[in-house]
């Protein structure tokens, strides 16, 4: 009986550069293989698998970098980039070394840049600073015609900001604003449904 791949890509590309994601663009393009983009697989809905297709795994986009004063018309302060593949463990931990926190998921093993942001970035501190993609200030993107984009580009800022993960553009990092360091309370209310039955 010979191995099945099931829902899974056919060919996988580890990214680590630009340079990976525009040749995984244009192949994909001149064969005519789906495309999906694959970070840390956490994805309920399944769409980083694409049986048959061609896999851009980003997961290995692990960079993360502390800026002490990050300046734009919009927004003077402290600011964390962050390669696509960084979880939340990850970023809480560059981001704590020096006193500040950002506002990421609840679970953190999910990519901040990948899945968190692009799909919107809800948190528990998002009453207090907004959602992730509020926050975020720029996206290191390569579009579907295989241009890397590493600056600011106001056409594209919105696209990515929580259209969902794969959509418009493949992002190879994020930067975005900090907040001071604070205690947070919270609580997990769990229930036996044993007890309480539906009648």
């Amino acid at each position: 009986q010979p191995c099945e791949l099931g829902n899974l890509a056919s060919y996988l590309i580890d990214v680590r550069s630009a340079e990976d994601v525009t040749g995984g663009i244009m192949f994909s393009r001149e064969q005519n293989i789906r495309l999906v983009i694959k970070n840390t697989g956490h994805d309920y809905a399944g769409m980083s698998t694409g049986k048959g297709g061609l896999s851009l795994w980003t997961r290995n986009l692990g960079s993360t970098q502390f800026i002490y004063t990050y300046e734009s018309s919009y927004y003077n302060g402290p600011a964390i980039k962050l390669g696509a593949g960084v979880q939340g463990f990850e970023a809480y931990a560059t981001a704590n070394t020096t006193g500040q926190g950002f506002v990421g998921g609840v679970c953190h093993i999910v990519a901040i840049a990948g899945g968190f942001g692009l799909g919107g970035g809800h948190s528990i501190l998002s009453n207090s600073h907004g959602t992730g993609s509020d926050n975020v200030l720029e996206w290191e993107v390569v579009t579907m015609d295989g241009r890397h984009l590493p600056e600011q580009n106001s056409n594209l800022y919105w696209a990515p900001s929580g259209s969902g993960p794969g959509t418009f553009t493949v992002v190879l990092s994020m930067t975005a604003r900090l907040h001071a360091d604070g205690i947070i309370g919270g609580a997990n209310l769990r229930c036996n449904w044993e007890f309480y039955p539906f009648t």
